[in-house]
């Protein structure tokens, strides 16, 4: 987690895009279609799917080591790239440990595939996987898997995989999900059967494999006794290692096919050879884990921390040959401290990987035995040969307990836990199973396996040794990393030393002493001392008489800067001298200095002094020339703060007067209003006096006219209520009469109708018009 594949990253994306403007520059065109340096670029998603996963101290560790390998033409463009991959941790893929997740790809494939991929691939629900539901964990912070799955699949789209090529590898990553889904069970006479028959023959359909020829390569052996081919079973836990082991073996050789097709396309024109690490002109970018120190370490971290310390081994010589050739270049004679002892790298590196008494051979060679196990590999820990010194051994017998082992590393003790260490470096299969995959439909499990395999019949006689094939985790590293340390030695290294300041991958949170480590694991420190044992300080003569000119002597300034050098130095030097002894510290700084062609070298102790009297001119001259700033500012000041109180003055007085002028103003206004007040009071008193007299007699006349309007009016309303009165009460008079003429005259009509009616009856005597009417 401290930043190592993104940097490596950075360092790509920047190739390719140098390499880019320079096509640009040189054509004057822009590329329309993939160059070769995106296609590099495209690389990094489908490597980090396939083998990246989630860890406790980082959510995208790099579960391999990875040498990027870009070729270049002589005219400095890239025309190819390969990619070397080493130290796969394919035993995540069956015992990914509580809380960390298993390889990114997995749980692209289930949360990204669409339903008809779902049904092509058999998935199942992600709890439903063995594999991956015993670690308890399926999210990773800051990690889309739908989306990093549609990512994937544009990689291997734009590289030029075809569709059948990328079926082919999903099939297979879902059949390595199924491998762990297979149960098995004693039945009778110990044989051992396959219990989860569906699984089984999704697994065989995803392989493309002989449903029977897979169970049977599943459960049985043949092996060969007295020249007979005899047919045995395996016991259960032999049938639950082989099913390990096929899910290991084939998501190796689906890594493996993976880089090697990658390799295939990133190389262009025919000169493409999977052995040529010859090439003219490349740069590799080396993607490696540093030393892991965990509190549960395994075969992993040893072999891990194995490898970093050839590379230790690598790195000191090179430092010590930069110092070297840094004081060679410049002609001077200087030895001191520059030489590296590699007697400790060696001894520890030997420990490790000599045969028979290294620890990673005990272990290969325990797991060859008939009867190995974890526990005889202790016994023979017990008498380790190799020590750090005479008296401190390089494996710490005192400290073995029950299941662990404590190795002296450059780094430190690391305790590693031997449980399960000898399964882990077993990479094989039975040669039965092997001819079952090798006979597979699908092309990359059979050239996989047919590569083992001169020959896949199913009959004829074997010997005992082609039974099982004897390789193992250390026997197919040790070549690996071998021929990683021969690139490096043939190149000129760089390094980036990658950090990381916590463990909580919290932002803005340093740990000193998690820094400190860090520093020392990588060899910094080391680095340092050789620095420090040396002339560390080197500048050029321009850059120094430019750099320390404020502590020159007038008298050197005008002379060459190699001969500026010499005079500063010459008598700077018995200065730090004279102080460094009176100080009592004459013996432990040194102030020795050396010119070279173009260059000087100076100790750091001399170069402390002539930085720190250089800060001191420098801080006196800064104290010099900002008392004579800051007096010219306070004389400015104080000028500018008279003239703004003469100012003030003036404007002072003038708004007293002001002031005054009006006070006198606004009392003869007050006076004035006093008198005027005076006289209108007596005006008005006259005024209201005569106004009176003048509304009284109004007044009567008005009351005089309105009597008489009144009573005028009052005798005309009586008139006129009379004449209304009179008329209402004849026009009563003459309706009643009307009423009463009309009422007369109806009430004769009756009469004369009944009066007739009567006459009628009477003269017809009741006839019918009479009752009928």
């Amino acid at each position: 987690g401290a930043g190592k594949t993104e940097s490596a990253k950075l360092i790509l994306r920047y190739l390719a895009y140098e390499n880019h403007l320079s096509k640009r520059i040189a054509t004057g065109k822009k590329a329309l279609s993939a160059t070769i340096e995106d296609r590099v670029l495209e690389t990094n998603p489908i490597l980090e799917a396939f083998g990246n996963a989630k860890t406790h101290l980082n959510h995208n560790s790099s579960r391999f080591g990875k040498l990027l390998q870009v070729m270049y033409s002589d005219r400095g463009m890239i025309t190819g790239a390969r990619i070397r991959q080493f130290l796969l941790e394919k035993s995540r893929v069956t015992g990914a440990i509580e809380g960390q997740r298993n390889f990114h790809i997995f749980y692209q494939l289930l949360r990204g595939a669409s339903p008809a991929e779902r049904e092509k691939y058999h998935l199942l629900p992600m709890e439903a996987y063995r594999y991956l539901s015993r670690t308890e964990c399926y999210d990773a912070y800051g990690i889309d898997d739908q989306e990093e799955f549609s990512t994937t699949k544009q990689a291997f789209t734009r590289l030029g995989f075809s569709t059948e090529e990328i079926e082919s590898v999903l099939r297979l990553v879902s059949g390595v999900l199924r491998v762990g889904n297979l149960e098995f069970d004693a039945g009778d006479n110990d044989e051992v059967k396959v219990k989860s028959m569906g699984d089984l023959e999704c697994l065989a359909k995803l392989f493309k494999v002989d449903t029977k020829d897979l169970e049977v390569g599943m459960t049985r052996r043949r092996i060969f006794a007295a020249g007979e081919e005899i047919e045995t079973s395996y016991s259960l836990r032999e049938a639950e290692t082989m099913r390990e082991g096929l899910a290991k073996a084939t998501y190796k050789h689906l890594f493996a096919y993976l880089v090697s097709r990658l390799n295939e396309l990133l190389m262009t024109g025919g000169d493409y050879k999977k052995d040529d690490s010859r090439h003219g002109l490349f740069v590799c970018l080396l993607d490696q884990a540093g030393f892991e120190i965990f509190e549960n370490n395994s075969l992993e971290q040893l072999l891990i921390n194995y490898s970093n310390e050839k590379m230790q081994g690598q790195f000191h010589e090179r430092i010590s040959s930069v110092e070297r050739m840094a004081y060679i270049e410049e002609d001077i004679d200087w030895k001191e401290g520059l030489d590296y002892d590699p007697k400790q790298n060696i001894v520890r590196v030997e420990a490790l990987e000599s045969s028979p008494n290294g620890v990673l051979s005990m272990i290969n060679e325990e797991g060859r035995l008939l009867g190995g196990s974890d526990e005889g590999l202790l016994e023979k820990l017990k008498t380790f040969p190799f020590r750090e010194s005479s008296d401190v051994p390089m494996v710490e017998t005192s400290m073995i307990s029950d299941s662990s082992f404590v190795f002296h590393h450059f780094a430190g003790k690391v305790k590693y836990n031997v449980e399960g260490m000898i399964e882990k470096n077993k990479d094989f299969l039975h040669r039965d199973l092997e001819e079952v995959l090798a006979e597979s439909l699908c092309p990359i499990l059979s050239s996989a396996f047919l590569g083992k395999n001169t020959s896949v019949k199913k009959s004829g006689r074997r010997g005992q040794s082609e039974l099982m094939s004897a390789r193992t985790v250390w026997v197919e590293f040790k070549p690996q990393i071998n021929q990683l340390v021969e690139v490096l030695t043939r190149t000129t290294p760089r390094y980036v030393r990658c950090l990381k300041p916590n463990d909580a991958l919290e932002p803005r949170l340093f740990e000193s002493a998690r820094i400190l480590q860090q520093l020392q694991y990588s060899g910094v420190l080391e680095f340092i001392d050789v620095r420090r044992n040396g002339l560390p300080v080197r500048m050029r003569y321009s850059t120094f008489k430019e750099h320390f000119a404020v502590i020159t002597a007038r008298e050197l300034k005008g002379q060459l800067p190699r001969d500026t050098c010499a005079g500063v130095l010459t008598a700077e030097a018995e200065f730090a001298s004279e102080y460094y002894t009176s100080a009592g510290h004459g013996g432990d700084i040194s102030v020795k200095w050396a010119l070279g062609k173009t260059k000087v070298f100076i100790a750091d102790g001399l170069h402390k002094w002539l930085e720190d009297k250089r800060l001191r001119v420098i801080h006196d001259t800064m104290v010099f020339c900002l008392s004579k700033i800051r007096a010219r500012k306070i004389r400015i000041e104080y000028l500018e703060t008279r003239q703004k109180i003469i100012i003030y003055e003036v404007a002072a007085k003038r708004f007293l007067a002001m002031n005054h002028l009006r006070r006198s103003l606004t009392a003869c206004q007050i006076l004035q209003r006093i008198v005027l007040a005076h006289m209108g009071r007596r005006w008005f008193a006259d005024v209201s006096k005569s106004s009176r007299v003048l509304v009284s007699a109004w007044r009567k006349h008005r009351a005089r006219e309105e009597y008489v309007f009144n009573e005028l009016s009052q005798m005309l309303i009586s008139m006129k209520w009379r004449e209304q009165t009179s008329k209402f009460t004849a026009s009563r008079y003459r309706a009643a009469r009307t009423l009463q003429s009309l009422q007369r005259r109806r009430v004769v009509r009756r009469r004369m109708v009944a009066y007739q009616k009567l006459r009628a009856f009477l003269i017809y005597g009741g006839g019918v018009w009479g009752l009928t009417n």
